[in-house]
């Protein structure tokens, strides 16, 4: 019989890649985003996907994500701000822009993996952590 426990590695090549947050959301429409001053928000949809960016008076990039909806799912993908425009709410607007969409849509329940640093935003924004998930990849 195969012994209880095996001894798994990976091969010199692997690497382990910082551990990263499955989550989830019931999604709820809220009122028109605005975002601050100085920014404009732009969206466009193509098919399936949702595109979100947001820009400052200079035409700068300052914030952006992107989302799937399939029936009553979306999912949440790439959502980043630039450093030097973070802490100003603009993950937020492009968070609840995406998530308002996904409902016109249809959609009632999102999920997204986060990084350690953007499931603080999801969860002051509601979302649910689901469990941790931890990949290997080929280094180079």
């Amino acid at each position: 019989s195969a012994p209880a426990h095996a001894d798994f590695r990976l091969p010199p090549d692997w690497v382990i890649d910082p551990p990263v947050f499955m989550m989830h959301t019931t999604l709820v429409k809220t009122a028109d985003v605005v975002p601050p001053l100085g920014y404009v928000l732009t969206m466009n949809t193509d098919g399936p996907l949702t595109e979100a960016w947001v820009v400052n008076t200079d035409g700068q990039p300052a914030a952006r994500g992107r989302m799937v909806h399939t029936e009553r799912f979306a999912v949440f993908d790439q959502i980043v701000t630039e450093p030097a425009h973070q802490r100003k709410g603009l993950g937020r607007c492009v968070m609840q822009a995406l998530c308002n969409h996904a409902v016109d849509l249809r959609a009632d329940v999102g999920v997204l993996v986060a990084t350690d640093a953007g499931a603080a935003l999801y969860r002051a924004m509601d979302w649910t952590l689901n469990s941790p998930v931890v990949s290997a990849v080929i280094a180079g």
